[in-house]
């Protein structure tokens, strides 16, 4: 009597491995751009959060706050620096280590993706607005297919917008 062998063969195996290369191909694409969507979700998420943080503390502290790129203690226009939030008590755009507070500080981005706004800062006042609306675009890869945006309004207002992003 013969006994029965247990196992997979060969062709058996090949067309297990061929089938999940093919579902890995067909998968891998969709990753990606769920990737940079969630990086980009991610990004805005973290600059919304600094501009409720710079709002309420130049509100509870009744002096301007303000949100920037900073390079060497100084407000640039490079968004793709290292953002901060501090307590700007000379409303100069410049941390000043005497007489201004450093709340937060975010990395900067990665090269791959971008950052557009026409403003280089963002000052809240003691009463929590700002002197002009801003939007602050977030594109993964410098493409706005998934890129996520920050709205600013005067009366400092924030607000994340999906749709209509600006990647130029």
């Amino acid at each position: 009597m013969r006994s029965k062998e247990i196992g997979f063969t060969l062709v058996e195996l090949l067309v297990t491995v061929a089938i999940a290369v093919i579902l890995t191909a067909v998968a891998a694409p969709s990753f990606v751009s769920t990737l940079e969507s969630s990086r980009a979700k991610s990004t805005i998420n973290n600059l919304h959060n600094a501009a409720l943080l710079a709002r309420g503390q130049a509100v509870t502290r009744k002096m301007p706050a303000t949100l920037c790129p900073m390079t060497a203690n100084n407000c640039v226009n490079d968004w793709s620096q290292d953002i901060v939030v501090f307590i700007d008590a000379n409303g100069n755009g410049t941390l000043d280590n005497a007489t201004d507070t450093l709340l937060k500080r975010m990395n900067s981005i990665s090269n791959q993706d971008s950052i557009n706004t026409t403003v280089t800062r963002i000052t809240f006042t003691a009463q929590g607005t700002t002197s002009n609306v801003s939007t602050i675009n977030f594109c993964p890869n410098k493409e706005a297919t998934n890129g996520r945006g920050l709205v600013l309004s005067m009366s400092g207002r924030a607000r994340v917008i999906k749709n209509g992003i600006s990647c130029i």
